[in-house]
């Protein structure tokens, strides 16, 4: 996925913010956008051919929104913004979007 992208999305029921999270394939567990070689996690989407988990159907970027408390699917690349596809954070994961605001 693009960040020129990334730059023009905004969360659909909010207009708020989105956040990239890559989620671990298998566990479902969110971790920061870049990896130990300071890669972007949008840059290694964008080269990944696979961008869904195949072995569990997930995606493995989300576009979080700390304001409506939501994670926008990625799948092959493209995100899906629509609300009824997008699966609602757990009250960690908003802590965790805050604290990293801070």
């Amino acid at each position: 996925m693009d960040k020129r992208l990334l730059d023009i999305l905004v969360c659909p029921a909010t207009k708020g913010k989105l956040v990239p999270k890559a989620i671990e394939p298998g566990t479902g567990i969110a971790f920061e956008q870049e990896d130990v070689h300071g890669d972007s996690v949008l840059d290694q989407s964008q080269n990944d051919t696979e961008v869904e988990d195949e072995s569990s159907g997930q995606a493995e970027l989300e576009l979080w929104s700390r304001s409506a408390g939501l994670a926008y699917p990625v799948i092959d690349g493209i995100p899906r913004m629509v609300e009824s596809e997008a699966r609602t954070l757990t009250n960690e994961e908003i802590a965790s979007l805050k604290e990293s605001q801070q």
